[in-house]
């Protein structure tokens, strides 16, 4: 139960650092020298209508970075935790990716949800339930920028099935790019052999 434990706050680390990688880049900032709430304040452009709401969101981004792991906090300030971040680095690495095991789960997580959905699935889901399935198996860490980089990498037309995407749509948040493009949904017709 522990090793799940320690594999559970890996991937909450990577979401983590997936999201700071993303947003605010603190991690990338705090990795050179020891640096306090203050002068990490003074070096960053964070929209807030007032200075206090200002320090609070960079307070309380530090207190997630820091509980994830991937900050400690010492007498001289805020630094990155090294090894914790070597292995975050490594969880984040699309490379250590197995493909098979990928699309493994994407088809089942996909023949579950779309029992419920007629076969239209929302990828924001789909995403979800592929992370949690290699998760619980202790096969990999996926977070959903890897999800999408691994979907995209998966060919969308063979002889066992064709991958179809819903109509494109506007960039929003929680949508899948492709081909410049972003869509919501999809569907995957299993083709029967001879």
């Amino acid at each position: 139960m522990l090793i799940l434990s320690q594999h559970y706050t890996r991937a909450l680390r990577a979401v983590t650092f997936e999201i700071d990688k993303n947003k605010f880049q603190f991690v990338d900032i705090l990795q050179k020298t020891p640096i306090s709430i203050q002068t990490l304040l003074d070096c960053l452009d964070i929209n807030a209508p007032s200075k206090k709401q200002k320090k609070e969101r960079v307070k309380k981004w530090c207190s997630i970075l820091e509980q994830s792991g991937l900050i400690i906090s010492t007498n001289k300030g805020l630094l990155v935790d090294y090894p914790k971040y070597k292995q975050t680095l490594l969880d984040m690495d699309i490379q250590q990716k197995d493909m098979e095991i990928f699309k493994k789960h994407l088809f089942n997580a996909y023949s579950e949800i779309g029992k419920e959905t007629g076969g239209i699935v929302d990828i924001a889901d789909l995403r979800e339930e592929v992370a949690v399935k290699m998760l619980r198996n202790n096969e990999a860490i996926l977070t959903e920028s890897q999800f999408d980089e691994m979907l995209r990498e998966t060919p969308f037309a063979t002889d066992d099935y064709i991958v179809s995407l819903g109509r494109p749509m506007g960039a929003e948040e929680k949508l899948f790019k492709y081909k410049g493009e972003y869509f919501r949904t999809l569907s995957i017709k299993r083709l029967k052999r001879e």
